[in-house]
């Protein structure tokens, strides 16, 4: 699902714009527009993602916001099934046969199933098919 969201940069003495997300109430800072723009992307992405996860509906995006006349105003979108996507780190634990590794760095003694009648082995550098006790894994000789 794709949100937009109004984010007024101001321009920074310092140098750089604040961006702000006034239908999220977040911050953030970039050195430049392009950056700015960036991390508010990321900023309503995060914060798209934290509402959606504890199941709360995302805030009606405002038809327009106040803003002083140094300031900017613009559209900034999301794609939050992308965003997703690009920054889960969820680690998965999955339990595969000790051979497995091994045999993933050609280190074991694979064994080549018997194909059908008229099969031949592949040709060096072409798929090798290893059989564990209860697997059978499709393996590049590469």
């Amino acid at each position: 699902m794709t949100v937009v969201y109004p984010v007024v940069f101001t321009p920074l003495e310092e140098g750089g714009y604040l961006a702000y997300v006034p239908d999220l109430k977040i911050n953030t800072h970039g050195e430049d527009l392009a950056q700015a723009i960036l991390m508010a992307r990321d900023a309503i992405g995060v914060i798209g993602l934290d509402i959606e996860d504890d199941g709360d509906p995302l805030p009606v995006p405002s038809k327009s916001v106040p803003h002083q006349d140094n300031e900017i105003v613009s559209l900034v979108d999301v794609d939050l099934a992308a965003y997703r996507r690009a920054h889960d780190m969820r680690t998965v634990r999955r339990n595969v046969p000790a051979q497995l590794p091994e045999r993933a760095r050609g280190k074991g003694r694979p064994q080549l199933l018997p194909g059908p009648p008229g099969w031949s082995p592949p040709a060096p550098g072409g798929p090798v098919i290893f059989s564990s006790v209860r697997e059978v894994f499709l393996c590049s000789t590469k």
